[in-house]
């Protein structure tokens, strides 16, 4: 019975992720689009990543050690250096070169994450994140 329910479960999962998705710029996003893409809705959109756009990020780190944030003002831009389309299916997050041929995240890219210290005049942490594509 659990066999079966898994089954049909996978079955509806590409049935709706098999639909023609509409596929938008991330310059595009409204209030409207950001709900559909925080729920349910959210397997009916492609979110494009356009190369040479520049992304203004803020920052907002919280919990109950730390307590940081940018005040929704930007902090610094990400230059999007190559075509990037995303999209979920399901709980499953994929991103793709071409908007046709998708991997799940883990298998699209590869990289590191990390963060140092510089105590040459004043303690001052730093964070980095390499993300490349995975071959």
């Amino acid at each position: 019975m659990k066999k079966m329910l898994y089954v049909a479960t996978l079955a509806l999962s590409s049935m709706l992720c098999a639909a023609k998705p509409e596929v938008i710029s991330i310059e595009d996003i409204n209030p409207e689009m950001m709900a559909k893409l925080q729920e349910k809705e959210r397997a009916k959109l492609i979110v494009k990543m356009p190369k040479g756009m520049e992304l203004p990020m803020s920052v907002l780190i919280y919990g109950d050690f730390f307590s940081a944030g940018t005040g929704g003002e930007e902090a610094f831009t990400v230059t999007i250096k190559q075509d990037l389309f995303l999209k979920f299916c399901g709980d499953v997050f994929f991103a793709s070169l071409d908007g046709k041929n998708w991997k799940k995240m883990e298998e699209f890219f590869t990289g590191s994450f990390g963060w140092s210290v510089n105590d040459e005049t004043a303690t001052k942490f730093g964070l980095y994140l390499e993300a490349n594509l995975r071959k």
